[in-house]
């Protein structure tokens, strides 16, 4: 059963997502297109003669244009959503999760997208949506729908962070590391741990194996008990050569969770050490 790790509802802050054609409507609006604006000549010679009638009206004409064209720049460019289309686009959002949750897959795209329907600009559904192509690895639709809920909330750090993970499986590994990056300038996400987590297996992918052992290092210094962090930095160490430390590291893993898949997966590791060593 797939699961939905929202690690938290992205921070509500201004999008920066602007409607830039709206400043040259207004501007023609009042007979005046962009390229009309007084080169330095027409400038000095305005300022030598401040008592001209002509000065006087440019002036106020300019501080028309600005105020327009500050009302324009602060217009978001989607679509205003209507209260009850927002609490019905809620409400699917929130119906798509448990649908997610309980396996039921195409119900939850189903329903996301009918969220969508009623409000375009919901980041929260875009999000999820790209979560769910993710899980069933159509990549491009998934960087598609990240895309969008960074474009309405540029400090989704849940977004850039699974975008990262999408173009880290399309190897396309510069953009990737940006996006982790991006990530971690966010200094009160919750679970920094997975981010590192994700940079260090970015790293491996590229044979990088310093930066991997110092990415999942801070990942289980983070999180002391995070088993996906040992699992990970034992499995970097051990790519290294470096054995006594990858050993530790994956019994680390065994001693903290038992019946996990991790401890599963490290008891293999350690199994396959020692037949290696045996031969």
């Amino acid at each position: 059963m797939n699961s939905f790790d929202g690690s938290g509802r992205p921070r509500s802050r201004p999008s920066d997502v602007f409607d830039r054609q709206g400043l040259q409507k207004s501007l023609s609006l009042i007979g005046l297109r962009a390229s009309r604006w007084p080169n330095r000549k027409t400038r000095r010679r305005w300022k030598r003669k401040p008592t001209d009638s002509s000065f006087i009206g440019r002036r106020c004409l300019g501080a028309a244009i600005a105020v327009t064209a500050f009302v324009c720049l602060a217009s978001p460019a989607w679509p205003r959503t209507s209260p009850d289309k927002r609490d019905e686009a809620r409400r699917y959002y929130r119906l798509s999760q448990v649908q997610f949750d309980q396996g039921k897959t195409m119900e939850a795209i189903a329903s996301v997208n009918k969220a969508l329907d009623f409000d375009p600009g919901n980041s929260e559904a875009h999000y999820l949506l790209g979560f769910i192509r993710y899980q069933q690895s159509e990549y491009k639709p998934a960087v598609k729908e990240f895309k969008k809920a960074i474009k309405l909330n540029p400090y989704y750090t849940d977004a850039h962070n699974h975008l990262g993970l999408v173009y880290r499986e399309m190897k396309d590994y510069d953009k990737a590391l940006a996006e982790f990056q991006t990530a971690l300038n966010d200094k009160s996400y919750r679970s920094p741990e997975k981010i590192h987590f994700n940079l260090g297996h970015l790293y491996l992918a590229r044979d990088m194996y310093a930066e991997a052992i110092t990415s999942f290092q801070k990942a289980v210094a983070l999180n002391p008990t995070y088993l996906r962090g040992f699992l990970g930095l034992g499995t970097a160490y051990t790519r290294a050569g470096q054995k006594e430390l990858a050993d530790k590291a994956l019994r680390k893993v065994v001693a903290l969770g038992p019946d996990s898949p991790e401890a599963v997966e490290a008891r293999q590791l350690l199994d396959r050490k020692v037949k290696q060593a045996g031969s």
